[in-house]
């Protein structure tokens, strides 16, 4: 049976949407002992390559609120074919828990935000600063971290 927060896929985009995990994936520098959290649309799709990868601390978000609570150190976001309005309501729930050095690799495709400036004040919005990005399948992907405000040392 078909997990139903997953789009029904035209056999064209499954090598694109495998290519689109893979970048984040990558991105975010996953390794097998990583705790990642996956969020969006293409949660399944996501889990089952950190799952061919042998990557053991896997949990989505469709997992009936088990990953509340805990501490993940990368949250993977692909957002796809959903408005971003959802993103927005997504990310606000993940904030808490991702650990504070965590990562967040999120991909949104072109029709949703054609030149990134949405999903960057969404992301200054709950304090994460976006530090690496790349164009990838007809979207764009970018890992953000929490934006660490260090005190400035005043001279007397």
């Amino acid at each position: 049976m078909r997990n139903p927060t997953t789009p029904a896929l035209d056999v064209d985009e499954v090598a694109p949407i495998r290519r689109i995990s893979e970048n984040l994936i990558i991105l975010a520098r996953v390794s097998p002992t990583t705790r990642v959290l996956i969020a969006g649309p293409l949660s399944t799709v996501v889990s089952n390559e950190l799952c061919r990868r042998r990557c053991a601390g896997i949990v989505t978000t469709a997992s009936r609120g088990s990953w509340i609570g805990k501490q993940y150190d990368v949250a993977l976001v692909p957002w796809y074919r959903t408005p971003l309005d959802g993103l927005d309501v997504t990310l606000k729930w993940l904030v808490r828990s991702i650990h504070r050095h965590g990562a967040f690799a999120i991909w949104v495709g072109r029709d949703e935000d054609r030149t990134g400036c949405k999903l960057r004040t969404m992301l200054d919005r709950i304090g994460l600063r976006i530090e690496v990005g790349t164009f990838c399948e007809n979207g764009f992907a970018v890992v953000a971290r929490r934006l660490e405000i260090v005190p400035l040392a005043i001279a007397a």
